[in-house]
Parts: C-alpha cells; sequence; structure tokens
C-alpha cells in the first residue's frame, strides 16, 4: 500500500487518501478549504527538518567556509564595511523678521 494522508472535509469528515492528491484536491487544500489531519481527527504538525550545519560543500573538508568562491566575491565578503556617516543635524527655523 503506498503513502496515504488524512484529510478533513468542508462538512468535518476525515478522509484517508492515496498520495499524490488529485490536482483538485491539491487546490482544496492550499487554498484552506480543507485540512491536513492525524487519523483522529486531531491537528497534524509537519514535522521538522533536522537543520543542514554544515554549510560547506567540500566534502573533504570538515570546516565551516566554502573554498569554491571566486577570488573576488572572497575579497568582497573579507573586506570590512565602511562606516556609516553619522546624521546631519536638523534645519534650525529662522528666528525674528526673516520667520514672518
Amino acid at each position: 500500500m503506498g503513502d496515504t494522508v488524512h484529510i478533513r472535509g468542508e462538512g468535518g469528515t476525515v478522509w484517508e487518501m492515496d498520495l499524490p492528491l488529485s490536482p483538485d484536491i491539491q487546490k482544496r487544500l492550499n487554498a484552506g478549504h480543507i485540512t491536513r489531519v492525524n487519523p483522529d481527527g486531531s491537528r497534524f504538525a509537519e514535522p521538522e527538518a533536522e537543520p543542514d550545519l554544515d554549510l560547506d560543500e567540500d566534502d573533504g573538508d570538515p570546516g565551516g567556509e566554502d573554498d569554491d568562491l571566486p577570488p573576488e566575491l572572497q575579497e568582497f565578503l573579507d573586506t570590512p564595511p565602511e562606516p556609516t556617516p553619522a546624521p546631519a543635524p536638523p534645519a534650525r527655523k529662522p528666528r525674528g523678521r526673516a520667520a514672518q
């Protein structure tokens, strides 16, 4: 038997459906008109995927940096950012006769 999911329809009935879902059922699921539930009808929680902590694409290199970057990009990443200039003080309103 293939993979199945449980779907609560618009009327509240829980249906067991084979995967892949038909395009019509998939559209209704994506739109939120029907929802995926556990076999007992309780709310279904997607299992969390384990994070891939090794972002290095070099199989033999245990380090965390990717050595395949072009030199220009590596130089850009290694260059510290320039400090941002301080904001200008607010303009003062003229006083006296010039303000009239």
